[in-house]
C-alpha cells in the first residue's frame, strides 16, 4: 500500500513542517533543584535548619523587646523610618542627575525634596512624627479593610467570607484601633508643648 500524503508511518519519509511538534518551552520538565535539595547538597550542609532557628529565635527576642519597651521600639522605628526617608531623597536626586535626559525626570525632581523635607520633619519633631505615623497606619488598616470587604462582597470570589472577616477583623470593630484608645492616646499624649529655644 502506498503511503498517503501526511502519512507519518513512514519512518524514512521527512515529516511535513506543520506535523512536526517542536518543544513546548512553557511545559518544562520539574528540575530537582526546585523539589527539594540533591543528596549531595544536603550531605555538604549537616544542619540546613540552624539558620532558620536562628532567624526565629532572634524574632522572638526582638519582639520580647518590642513588649517590654514599646517607647524605645516606637522611637527607634521612627528614626529608622526618617533616614531611610532621606536616603530614598538623595538616591532620588542621584537617579534624577542620572537619566537627565529621560522623560520621567519630573517624577524624581518632585519625589526627592519630598523624600527629604519629610524625613527632616521626623527627624526635628520625632513625638508628633510617631503620632502621625500612628494615625496615618490606623487609616491605613481602616481603608485598607473596607476595601477587602467591598471587593469580596463585589467580586464574590472562591473563599470571599474568610476575605470579608479578614476585613472586618482588620478596619472593624475588633481591628487595630477597636476603643480608639491607642489613636486618642497618640493624639492627646503628645500634647501641646512649649519649646525652649
Amino acid at each position: 500500500m502506498p503511503p498517503v500524503d501526511g502519512d507519518l508511518s513512514d519512518p524514512s519519509r521527512p515529516s511535513p513542517a506543520h506535523l512536526t511538534r517542536e518543544p513546548d518551552t512553557m511545559t518544562l520538565p520539574l528540575s530537582a533543584s526546585l523539589v527539594g535539595p540533591s543528596h549531595d547538597e544536603s550531605r555538604s550542609s549537616p544542619h540546613p535548619w540552624l539558620p532558620i532557628l536562628a532567624l526565629g529565635s532572634a524574632s522572638i527576642g526582638i519582639g520580647t523587646l518590642a513588649i517590654a519597651t514599646p517607647q524605645v521600639v516606637t522611637s527607634a522605628a521612627v528614626i529608622v523610618i526618617a533616614v531611610l526617608l532621606v536616603r530614598e531623597g538623595i538616591t532620588e536626586v542621584i537617579h534624577a542627575v542620572v537619566v537627565r535626559n529621560w522623560k520621567g525626570l519630573a517624577q524624581h525632581l518632585f519625589a526627592a525634596p519630598l523624600y527629604l523635607l519629610v524625613g527632616q520633619f521626623i527627624l526635628e519633631d520625632r513625638e508628633q512624627a510617631t503620632s502621625a505615623l500612628t494615625l496615618l497606619l490606623a487609616a491605613a488598616f481602616i481603608v485598607g479593610g473596607l476595601l477587602r470587604i467591598a471587593i469580596a462582597v463585589v467580586l464574590r470570589f472562591a473563599a470571599w467570607p474568610w476575605v470579608v472577616v479578614n476585613g472586618l477583623s482588620q478596619s472593624g470593630p475588633f481591628g487595630p484601633d477597636s476603643r480608639g484608645n491607642r489613636t486618642r492616646a497618640a493624639l492627646v499624649g503628645t500634647g501641646p508643648r512649649r519649646r525652649v529655644d
